[in-house]
């Protein structure tokens, strides 16, 4: 549908291509594509697919040149649990820290005793 109704408004035409009816269905491809990007843990090639940036832009040139106000976000994915964060556990902090320690003294001892 939105592929048939872009191709009918052709390149010039700024009020059809700021339609409300087209603005939704952008908005819901851009939603597509970021819960899509969501769920495998994918960066995108193109960083306006599935982002914001991409509907901001839409909406500005609408405003600008067709003189048409509308606001288009995306919302939060489902499944979304926010940025993962990469721990170590409790047993290879201990040992990463202590070789630490020890290469560090090491170190010290090392640079007390050159003459």
């Amino acid at each position: 549908m939105s592929t048939s109704m872009l191709a009918s408004c052709g390149v010039t035409d700024q009020k059809c291509l700021c339609q409300p009816t087209l603005a939704m269905y952008i908005q819901k491809c851009e939603q597509c594509l970021f819960n899509f990007f969501v769920a495998t843990n994918s960066i995108p090639a193109d960083p306006k697919l599935g982002a914001n940036t991409a509907l901001s832009a839409y909406t500005g040139a609408c405003t600008a040149e067709a003189n048409i106000n509308m606001t288009l976000a995306l919302t939060i994915a489902p499944g979304w649990q926010g940025h993962k964060v990469e721990v170590l556990n409790t047993g290879v902090t201990v040992l990463v820290v202590g070789l630490g320690g020890i290469m560090g003294l090491s170190l010290l001892y090392i640079m007390s005793n050159l003459d």
